[in-house]
């Protein structure tokens, strides 16, 4: 019996992970810190998806060639990648851009900064010819092509002296300009931001050249932007098994625990990588190298088959139509589901999976559009904060399915008594927030508050029982939009706590003029 057990123990724990899903991610800095930083994602994806086993292989930049065996053999489903080996693989792999990644402080855009030490006679780009130039590997995007792109545009190339030399990690740039092993260095954007946080480096010790500054881009840069790392999905991925992937990944808190690690922010809708592409191209590199090149064979191939081919074109040019007016149906075809796509992405990012409202995402980016717009037009806003009474008794006793329909009913709820012009979603659990625009006056959104309020109440529950549903909500109300979204959100929670511990349910508003509440009233 012993035995038995033991082999179907092994037969589950085998068919759990019968299907392996295997991530690669371009180690920039080592591949041991890549896995400490990227583990943790990989953690919560295997939590998301228990009945695959996710493993993590690390590449530094130079192995491109052991990328492309592994995807030539379907070793590698998914690659975390910066932008020119991504634009290699998916010209030459077929790899396949489904998710942009956002960086720390919500950066979505990267370039190259170039520096020297501080001591060098160095300070203009033109004061490179003849130096010797560090930089990360041959595709490294921010770690040197980007910024040879920038240095050739100066009329400066490093490559055709042959006084470039490529350490495979970017802090090992910093170090050898430090130490006189090179003049000057090329590494990514953000590079010297964490060597300084890590009291790795010092401003003192080097002299930024070219450097740029752009709106909303917060760190050191000498070079123009492009956009971030992408995740890309090798040709042996169904497009499901991608969208499914996708589809969690933009669910990952916003700069969580996950995202820390891994120093990103979020994932988003994949970016338009085509600047990468003609960056590629400019410097005829990667899958680019011929680049508008013709050699001399391919001209006398070219010339030694003109009649075949005129003849061969004009007596098959009707066949040939025929075949690209298909072929342009299918093209757009295609075209048309890559855009379905993309907007379904888009709105899973947006919206509650649940209810199909609006999520804190999206709640957090419009509300303050609107207090903006009222606060140009003179006009009231009013923000409510909503919490289910009786919620956690309903999943208790009826299960949770039960419990995401009274979730659904609560949602329809608010959107039977709101405007065209008003705003609402779900925060999370059971609590919802709700933005009343262009409203005449204080009376009329209160008007509207008691409206939920007895909506949620009237939500039928199963006769058998003795749970009462209910809504606690606070509003708070500025007469001109002279406040801030934090300020409102804030206000309306602690006013629908004050309801909840009164007398559960109910609404309770108050009115804040210039950042702070004047006036609360309580109202059944």
């Amino acid at each position: 019996m012993r035995l038995l057990a033991l082999l179907i123990s092994v037969f589950i724990v085998s068919s759990a992970h019968a299907a392996d899903i295997r991530f690669g991610v371009i180690a920039i800095s080592g591949k041991e810190e890549a896995i400490q930083a990227w583990q943790p994602t990989i953690a919560w994806l295997q939590w998301r998806f228990p009945q695959h086993r996710i493993t993590l292989t690390p590449y530094q930049p130079h192995e491109i060639d052991k990328i492309e065996k592994a995807l030539e053999n379907n070793l590698l489903d998914y690659l975390i990648s910066q932008p020119a080996i991504y634009v290699h693989l998916e010209k030459t792999r077929g790899l396949n851009k489904i998710l942009t990644l956002k960086k720390q402080e919500d950066v979505s855009r990267f370039g190259s900064v170039i520096f020297t030490r501080a001591d060098s006679s160095i300070h203009w780009l033109t004061d490179i010819e003849d130096k010797k130039v560090a930089a990360v590997a041959p595709l490294g995007f921010g770690g040197w092509l980007i910024g040879y792109d920038t240095m050739k545009q100066h009329g400066i190339d490093p490559v055709a002296n042959n006084n470039v030399h490529f350490t495979g990690v970017q802090e090992d740039v910093v170090r050898e300009v430090l130490q006189g092993k090179a003049d000057v260095g090329v590494i990514r954007t953000g590079i010297i931001e964490k060597m300084l946080s890590a009291h790795r480096l010092s401003l003192r010790e080097i002299r930024i050249l070219n450097a740029i500054n752009y709106d909303n881009f917060p760190q050191i840069v000498s070079t123009s932007l492009y956009p971030e790392w992408a995740l890309g999905a090798s040709t042996n991925v169904s497009y499901d098994d991608a969208r499914e992937i996708a589809q969690i990944l933009l669910t990952l808190t916003a700069g969580g625990n996950e995202a820390q690690a891994g120093r990103y922010w979020q994932w988003t809708i994949p970016y338009n990588y085509e600047p990468v592409h003609n960056l590629m191209k400019r410097l005829k590199v990667g899958p680019y190298t011929n680049y508008g090149e013709i050699t001399i064979s391919q001209l006398y191939e070219q010339h030694a088959a003109v009649i075949i081919l005129s003849t061969i074109l004009l007596i098959g040019s009707l066949a040939s139509a025929i075949y690209w007016h298909r072929s342009h149906k299918v093209l757009r075809r295609i075209q048309a589901a890559k855009e379905n796509a993309y907007q379904q992405l888009e709105h899973l990012a947006t919206h509650d999976s649940l209810t199909g409202i609006a999520n804190r995402s999206l709640l957090t980016q419009q509300l303050p559009r609107d207090i903006q717009r009222a606060r140009r037009n003179n006009q009231l806003i009013a923000v409510m904060y909503i919490d289910l009474n009786g919620f956690k008794g309903i999943n208790d006793r009826l299960g949770h399915p039960f419990g995401d329909q009274v979730l659904r009913l609560t949602a329809k709820a608010l959107e039977d008594n709101l405007r065209q012009d008003d705003l609402f979603g779900r925060l999370g659990g059971d609590e919802f927030l709700v933005c009343i625009n262009n409203a005449d006056n204080i009376h009329e959104a209160l008007l509207i508050a008691n409206k939920i309020s007895k909506s949620i109440g009237d939500i039928v529950l199963p006769m058998e029982t003795d749970v009462a549903l209910g809504a606690a909500i606070g509003v708070a109300i500025s007469e001109n939009g002279n406040t801030t979204a934090d300020e409102l959100i804030q206000t309306a929670d602690k006013l629908m706590y004050e309801v909840k511990h009164s007398k559960g349910s109910g609404y309770l508003h108050g009115v804040v003029r210039n950042f702070t509440l004047k006036e609360k009233n309580h109202s059944a």
